[in-house]
C-alpha cells in the first residue's frame, strides 16, 4: 500500500515537473506563462520540501511518519490543483 502512494507521488511529480518547459505564445500567452510559472514554483516549494524531510522514508519501523509525510504531500498538492 505504501508502495503505491509512493509511486503515486512520484506520478505526480513528473507530471508537475514537466511544467518547468512549458511556454505559451499569443496574446493571453504571457499571463498564462507567469501563472504556469506560480504553479511550478508552488509546487517545487512543497517538493523540496517533501526531499528534506529528517527520517528515512524507507523505513518500515516509522511508517507512521512517512504515510503522514505522503498524505500531506498528496493533499497539498490536491488542494492546488
Amino acid at each position: 500500500m505504501c508502495v503505491l502512494r509512493f509511486q503515486d507521488m512520484f506520478q505526480n511529480a513528473v507530471e508537475f515537473l514537466k511544467l518547468e518547459k512549458v511556454e505559451y505564445a499569443g496574446i493571453k500567452g504571457r499571463r498564462l506563462s507567469a501563472e504556469t510559472v506560480a504553479i511550478f514554483e508552488e509546487f517545487n516549494e512543497m517538493y523540496k520540501s517533501f526531499q528534506e524531510v529528517l527520517y528515512d522514508p524507507l523505513d518500515p519501523q516509522d511508517m507512521v511518519s512517512v504515510l503522514d509525510t505522503l498524505c500531506g504531500f498528496s493533499c497539498a498538492i490536491k488542494l492546488s490543483k
